[in-house]
């Protein structure tokens, strides 16, 4: 998987990726009978056993031998703190440390080990009681759910050299590194600032730069926004007009570009899962007072899952107008022609197959349909002039 976040998604880098540079090592490891594939002879029970007793341990073995989690900085001859962390979060505690003054010298002077994982999860042990070998504290820095955090406490609890464990929160059941949003490395470094200094002793160095961390916090949260640059539709892009609702009805969002739609003025309302809109409604219909509601589903999505969400939607009685946006092309992951090369014809044939009665086809070119597409009976073709009118109309099917 490849994670983007605004910090560096416009970056670029030169990697060496020739082959020679990669070593893979096949670790040895006692096979159970047939390998670690899975056997259609053994039954669920027996895939389960082989699942936490030969596949989870070939992985860690795996793990080790190609040294994918590392010590970083060693903490030196007596290392009484050490930080574990993975992936972007790594980058932003490496420059956390930096902006308190801590580099690898510094580390291994005043006790700090830092430990780098590659891959959290099975957490390899063996890397784990090497990692906490000798110290006093671990802090965890790690987004979103703990993960890396369960499985250190897993391993270490009842140790004789048990280390205090700190990460989503920390001693006292106060936050430390939520686990809402995205951690900001000022954040981190005043975290770990005032961490380390409790840990190792007085340092004015750590403690002037961690209060100068706070003032430029607090001067972020003074800020007042002069202007803001809302994401909008491209030029030319039908959502532009499709998204659009009558007066006193609203639209639930969907996934695609036209989730953008709920930062305009254009009554649009929640979010759901790919493949899912639509249903929310169906669970919330019963306990509403309103009637009806429009749901945007893009044309990838309609063809990735959507179809079961309307199949759900009819099933339901639920009072509900998809409005399938038809683009031809999914354009949040390069514009290219969605699977399966739908039609705006094949698709209004499927949801008539569905159960769904009442299709509209809303287009700025209704003639170009004209003899060269097969509607259902019934459906019907307009201009995207009419497509308030015909919105009323279908909210009161």
């Amino acid at each position: 998987a490849i994670k983007c976040v605004k910090d560096n998604i416009e970056s670029t880098a030169s990697v060496d990726a020739a082959l020679e540079r990669l070593n893979i090592v096949v670790p040895e490891f006692d096979m159970p009978p047939g390998g670690l594939n899975i056997r259609h002879e053994i039954d669920m029970l027996g895939q389960e056993e082989r699942l936490h007793e030969h596949k989870r341990a070939a992985a860690s073995a795996f793990i080790l031998a190609n040294g994918l989690n590392r010590i970083v900085y060693s903490g030196g001859r007596n290392p009484k703190i050490g930080i574990i962390t993975l992936g972007k979060s790594y980058l932003d505690v490496r420059q956390a440390l930096e902006d308190i003054g801590i580099d690898e010298a510094a580390a291994n002077r005043i006790g700090v080990r830092l430990f780098k994982v590659g891959c959290p999860w099975p957490l390899d042990l063996h890397h784990i009681a090497g990692f906490a070998r000798g110290l006093d504290t671990v802090v965890v820095v790690e987004e979103k759910r703990s993960l890396i955090e369960v499985q250190l406490r897993e391993s270490l609890y009842g140790t004789a050299t048990q280390p205090v464990i700190i990460g989503k929160k920390d001693e006292r059941g106060d936050w430390l590194f939520p686990a809402k949003g995205a951690l900001d490395p000022n954040e981190i470094a005043i975290a770990l600032g005032e961490r380390i200094v409790r840990t190792i002793g007085p340092s004015e160095e750590i403690s002037a730069r961690v209060a100068k961390l706070r003032q430029f916090q607090a001067m972020l949260t003074e800020a007042t926004d002069i202007g803001s640059r809302t994401p909008f539709f491209c030029s030319g892009c039908p959502h532009n007009s499709s998204t659009k609702v009558p007066d006193g009805s609203i639209a639930a969002a969907g996934i695609g570009c036209h989730f953008m739609a709920l930062w305009m003025d254009r009554n649009t309302v929640g979010f759901t899962a790919m493949g899912g809109e639509g249903a929310q409604w169906v669970g919330q219909a019963p306990f509403s007072k309103r009637e009806h509601i429009f749901q945007n589903l893009g044309d990838g999505t309609y063809n990735h899952s959507g179809t079961l969400a309307i199949r759900f939607a009819l099933s339901s009685n639920a009072n509900i107008t998809y409005k399938i946006l038809y683009n031809d092309a999914v354009a949040m992951t390069g514009g290219q022609p969605h699977e399966g090369g739908l039609t705006v014809d094949m698709i209004a044939r499927q949801v008539r197959a569905e159960g769904v009665d009442r299709i509209a086809i809303v287009t700025d070119e209704p003639d170009k349909y004209a003899g060269k597409a097969e509607f259902p009976a019934g459906a019907t073709i307009h201009h995207r002039d009419d497509l308030d009118l015909v919105q009323r109309e279908l909210r009161d099917v």
